[in-house]
């Protein structure tokens, strides 16, 4: 669930690619960002091992908050996520929105109801995110899990299934044809069911009546 929800931000790329001026750098732009995420990521886990070996826990923010003189960097950790989750949150909530709620041609683009809405889920992940704040692994892994899983997979896969059964060449419409739809929905079902009931099941345990 942890690995899954860096990709969180995947519906996004069809917006991104669109509102491109050289939509022909997209190759290389998508590359060279994946690359510099893939540094980053495995760095700080190649590192966090080194330094923590098999106690290395699944956010390596817990291992700090036992590290003496490490507040410091405890918080540079929480606010540089902090700063993560503001930057990239909009873009996911704008999606949904514009997804479920397409604006008027014409129109404001954001009229008030869409605006209050908007406020709304910011607020929920605002308070989902305090009330959860000693356990940021197991949100993140139930977040990449479940959600990351149905709008990065599941989701897009229906998607492209239903254009291709409706739009493509009908001599091509069998049973073969769609098999990669077909494993990539069975795949994400899978993957969201058996994720979600691991982290659930993490989350009971770990909780303080238990």
């Amino acid at each position: 669930g942890i690995i899954v929800f860096c990709f969180a931000g995947h519906p996004c790329f069809p917006i991104v690619h669109e509102c491109m001026r050289d939509r022909s750098r997209w190759v290389p732009s998508v590359a060279l960002t994946f690359f510099v995420a893939f540094l980053y990521y495995g760095g700080l886990g190649v590192f966090g091992f080194v330094v923590f070996g098999l106690d290395l826990d699944a956010s390596v923010t817990q291992n700090l908050a036992h590290l003496e003189g490490a507040f410091f960097w405890r918080k540079i950790s929480a606010i540089a996520f902090l700063v993560k989750i503001q930057l990239t949150a909009p873009l996911l909530l704008n999606a949904i929105l514009v997804s479920c709620w397409p604006p008027q041609v014409g129109g404001v683009e954001w009229p008030t109801p869409r605006l209050a809405a908007l406020v709304v889920l910011a607020g929920l992940t605002a308070l989902m995110a305090v009330a959860f704040a000693d356990d940021v692994a197991a949100v993140a892994s139930l977040t990449g899990s479940l959600f990351t899983m149905m709008t990065s997979v599941i989701f897009p896969a229906l998607v492209h299934f239903r254009l291709a059964k409706t739009f493509g060449n009908t001599a091509e419409s069998s049973t073969t044809a769609f098999l990669p739809h077909i494993l990539i929905l069975v795949f994400g079902v899978v993957m969201a069911t058996s994720g979600t009931v691991l982290t659930v099941k993490d989350m009971w345990d770990s909780s303080p009546d238990q």
